[in-house]
């Protein structure tokens, strides 16, 4: 299984829950980003494949206070591959690479302590080199922070799994996942 493929298929259902507003205040953030992924691997038969290309992938979230103490967040996610990848014969084709996906997550929230909370997200995400590919992939679990001062620590543990047995595609996987964040 190659590695490089789950991080592409899982990075960003998992980045989507990293951080939580806080409850009470209605908020919004986006990101959007560049990255570069580059790979050769050999197949049993000798050929190879190579699998360089830019990627652009984005998210926007929205926090829906609830009460004082709790509150709904809602996030969009997505990426998808700018160059072509390489085949065997150093023909350039489209990499297909990529993936969007939607998460929701409720928390409870003690702004002298922290927050603890639940998660779920939904996506589909394509793991095709020359073709098109793809499959649905899905997460749930908790997620939680601790305020120290200027310090954020958060941490989540959570399930992932697909509704496909696709090349590189995780299937009926847990994760964990931590940060810690200045402000």
């Amino acid at each position: 299984m190659n590695l490089k493929m789950i991080a592409l298929a899982t990075t960003a259902l998992v980045g989507i829950a990293a951080a939580p507003a806080q409850a009470g205040q209605y908020m919004g953030k986006m990101n959007l980003g560049l990255g570069y992924v580059w790979e050769d691997y050999d197949h049993n038969n000798g050929s190879e494949d190579k699998l360089d290309y830019s990627s652009l992938h984005g998210s926007g979230s929205v926090n829906i206070p609830y009460s004082d103490r709790v509150n709904l967040q809602l996030d969009i996610f997505g990426e998808a591959s700018l160059d072509e990848n390489q085949d065997d014969g150093g023909e350039l084709n489209g990499s297909y690479h990529g993936g969007f996906g939607a998460g929701a997550h409720v928390n409870y929230n003690d702004p002298a302590v922290g927050g603890l909370g639940i998660f779920a997200a939904v996506g589909r995400v394509n793991v095709g080199g020359d073709s098109s590919s793809d499959g649905v992939v899905f997460a749930a679990g908790l997620e939680g922070q601790y305020y120290c001062n200027v310090w954020t620590l958060s941490a989540q543990a959570g399930f992932m799994d697909s509704d496909t047995t696709l090349w590189g595609l995780v299937k009926d996987a847990g994760f964990l996942h931590a940060g810690v964040a200045y402000y």
